[in-house]
């Protein structure tokens, strides 16, 4: 969540929703700094949303840790 409680017009498939200057944010710098969890992505192409990467999950994070 990048804002909390904000008030939009009402959107619909299709729209663009842009939030610039976002950091650490967007996937290629992101982190896992306080256990936060990396988004899904959804590409759309001519019209139709595709999940390209799914939303890591606790357990994805946790996988590798031993103790």
């Amino acid at each position: 969540m990048l804002v909390k409680d904000i008030n939009l017009p009402p959107v619909s498939a299709g729209d663009i929703i842009a939030i610039p200057d976002c950091g650490a944010y967007c996937l290629p710098l992101a982190s896992n700094y306080n256990s936060s969890l990396k988004p899904a992505i959804v590409l759309v192409k001519d019209g139709e949303a595709h999940l390209i990467r799914r939303r890591e999950t606790f357990d994805d994070l946790t996988r590798c840790d031993l103790v």
